[in-house]
């Protein structure tokens, strides 16, 4: 448990209470410098509520045992990591959209948005919380072909020439066996 006189350090810049088995947190809204708080590894159930009006830069909460992440999180205009990782969050709200992060950690969470987003990065994530994301289509005959407008090069135009002179040459052929394949039906 860490001590109450906690909530009142005014100068407090910097929070590291990692691995302690920590159920509950001291309030922390006159702790007004604090801009690191790093409790991983701890048993707390939610993000306190008691940061919501610090300009707080970096949160670490991994490794502990939150549910849920609050629509107030938005709000935290300074906050440029988050990390929440090996919690049990299932949903992230809309309000993080709103907030300039550099990093955000989620994974390993039972999250209900698919692994590949909580994969792909800060910006990824953001897509598909504001409805912006857009899996690439691998099923298309050709994926290179679809890519050739965001990866112009001519290594790419290089690489792509085969799969052009293979797929004629392929309907060239298809054409040839029914050309012949006719004839022979017409000729019995």
């Amino acid at each position: 448990r860490l001590p109450e006189g906690l909530s009142h350090s005014h100068d407090l810049m910097q929070l590291h209470a990692n691995f302690n088995k920590l159920q509950t947190l001291p309030k922390l809204t006159k702790c007004v410098a604090l801009e690191e708080l790093c409790l991983a590894y701890n048993e707390l159930t939610e993000i306190p509520e008691s940061i919501r009006s610090l300009t707080v830069r970096e949160i670490d909460m991994a490794h502990n045992r939150i549910e849920t992440v609050p629509e107030w999180i938005g709000e935290l205009e300074g906050l440029e990591i988050l990390g929440l990782n090996n919690n049990s969050i299932r949903t992230l709200p809309k309000s993080l959209a709103n907030l300039d992060l550099s990093e955000l950690q989620v994974q390993n969470n039972p999250l209900t948005i698919p692994s590949t987003v909580q994969r792909g990065g800060v910006d990824t994530i953001r897509d598909y919380l504001l409805g912006n994301y857009k899996p690439l289509n691998l099923s298309s005959p050709t994926p290179l072909e679809s890519l050739k407008g965001f990866l112009s090069s001519k290594a790419i135009d290089e690489e792509l020439s085969p799969v052009r002179s293979t797929s004629q040459m392929e309907r060239q052929a298809t054409t040839r066996e029914v050309v012949v394949n006719r004839a022979v039906g017409e000729g019995t």
